[in-house]
This record gives C-alpha cells, sequence and structure tokens, in this order.
C-alpha cells in the first residue's frame, strides 16, 4: 500500500529509525508552519474586515488607502500542514475555520470571480 507523501519516508525504508526521526521532524515542522499559514488568514480577514468596517461608517470609497493581502497563500499552507497534523480534532476545527475565514483564499476565489463579473456586467448595462 502507496503512503502519502507527508507520512513517506523516501528514500528511506519503512519501519526504520531513520524514517522515524523523518516523520517526527515533519510533525514539529508542521506546527510552525500552521501557525504561519494561520497568520496570513488572519492578516487577509482583518484587511477585508477593515474594507467592510469603513464602508458601514458611510465613508467614501474613493478615500480609502486599500492594503492589497496575500492572496491563496495563507489557506494554502494551512490545508498543507492540515495534511500532518488533522488527527488533533482542535487543530482540525481550527484550520478549517481559518480556512473559511481567509477572504483571500481558496474557498473565496470562485464567488469573487462571480461577483466581479456580475459587478462588471450590472456597470455595463
Amino acid at each position: 500500500m502507496a503512503s502519502t507523501f507527508l507520512g513517506s519516508c523516501y528514500p528511506l525504508p519503512e519501519g526504520s529509525a531513520g524514517c522515524a526521526r523523518v516523520k517526527e521532524f515533519k510533525a514539529y515542522i508542521s506546527w510552525p508552519v500552521f501557525v504561519f499559514g494561520g497568520y496570513i488568514c488572519l492578516l487577509n480577514f482583518h484587511l477585508f474586515m477593515r474594507w467592510v468596517v469603513y464602508r458601514l461608517r458611510g465613508l467614501p470609497k474613493e478615500s480609502f488607502r486599500h492594503v492589497s493581502a496575500i492572496p491563496i497563500i495563507g489557506s494554502l499552507i494551512v490545508a498543507l500542514s492540515l495534511g500532518r497534523l488533522y488527527s488533533i480534532p482542535a487543530v482540525k476545527y481550527i484550520g478549517i475555520g481559518l480556512i473559511i475565514a481567509d477572504s483571500g483564499g481558496i474557498l473565496w476565489i470562485i464567488p469573487g470571480l462571480f461577483y466581479m463579473l456580475f459587478w462588471g456586467i450590472k456597470k455595463k448595462i
């Protein structure tokens, strides 16, 4: 049975001491990668909510200074690190929540494209 990339020890034989060290290293490196990806997800969410709150206060769009977020990267990093940390229930739910909240992430690309398409058609009419 073939193992997944994150769980494999290639080129070391499965069950060897070196293989155990490789798996342990991957588990240790997954935590900082998960935290870094979560930080990017929260940064994207914060920058989006800044714009929403600004518009809800009734201020004009033209005076808002837009700061670009880091699209896709945060949720992609969290998703990849969840491959190793998925067995921990709290991390699983926090990771899924971060992916959902990441306004520049994988889940928001398709709705964003449809919104921009609809908005462009609406402006032309």
